[in-house]
């Protein structure tokens, strides 16, 4: 099953890992048992490289469930950003009330 989602919007979409820390990557990855494709010995920037690159070649891998893998880490880093500039908005509006 081929992904959804297109080349472009697949790294886009796993630039949003850039965000995180080391352990924080580290953990996303063995959630969806993809440690080995992008060790903890390197930087950040090539561990989300080495991720999206897996992905792009990768296109019919599949999840634990037998989902396609892109489409699942495409839509939870989507939903992860949508929550967060929701949240963001929430706090803005705290601070300056209408």
């Amino acid at each position: 099953m081929m992904p959804q989602f297109s080349r472009k919007s697949i790294v886009y979409a796993l630039e949003k890992l850039l965000d995180l820390t080391q352990g924080k990557l580290t953990r996303f990855l063995l959630l969806h048992s993809l440690e080995d494709i992008a060790p903890p010995m390197s930087s950040l920037d090539t561990r989300v490289t080495l991720l999206t690159e897996y992905l792009v070649r990768n296109p019919e891998a599949v999840t634990q469930d037998g989902d396609n893998l892109t489409d699942s880490l495409v839509r939870e880093l989507v939903e992860r950003a949508a929550t967060w500039a929701e949240r963001l908005g929430a706090d803005f509006n705290e601070l300056h009330p209408s």
